[in-house]
């Protein structure tokens, strides 16, 4: 009996968790939309360029240092957006975060800047680098 008593007691609070999960979320702001561009770096005891423009990529840079590179972000709504900045995969730890406004149909030329500590471990990284569309307008 005491273990019946043990089950209920575990679903209850369990679905409690699962509620009071759902109510925080339904707060949140929803992405319009959501972007994408893989990115890298490679981690070495020399500095390099790579002028890919097919993805974000940062060339070779040393353990300690920074690297930065100029994104173009083109609002393709009516109406203003905010936009949040962050890094995916490997690439998260490195990736600076960042948010913006631009006007609609506007267009916004950002630094996307990556830090890499000094104990980092050489070598190639990946991910990417994300950017979550929010509306700026109120009632969308």
């Amino acid at each position: 009996m005491e273990r019946n008593n043990q089950l209920k007691l575990l679903a209850i609070l369990f679905l409690g968790i699962i509620l009071l999960n759902a109510v925080i979320s339904l707060d949140a702001p929803s992405p319009i939309e959501i972007r994408g561009l893989e990115s890298s770096v490679i981690v070495s005891d020399r500095a390099g360029f790579d002028l890919n423009n097919e993805s974000l990529t940062f060339g070779a840079i040393l353990p300690g240092s920074s690297a930065s590179r100029t994104v173009s972000f083109v609002n393709s709504f009516d109406y203003p957006v905010s936009v949040e900045v962050y890094g995916e995969g490997e690439m998260k730890t490195f990736i600076q975060l960042n948010s913006f406004e631009v006007e609609g149909f506007g267009k916004e030329d950002f630094s996307v800047i990556i830090i890499v500590p000094q104990d980092q471990n050489y070598g190639k990284y990946s991910g990417n680098l994300i950017l979550e569309v929010f509306s700026s307008k109120k009632g969308i």
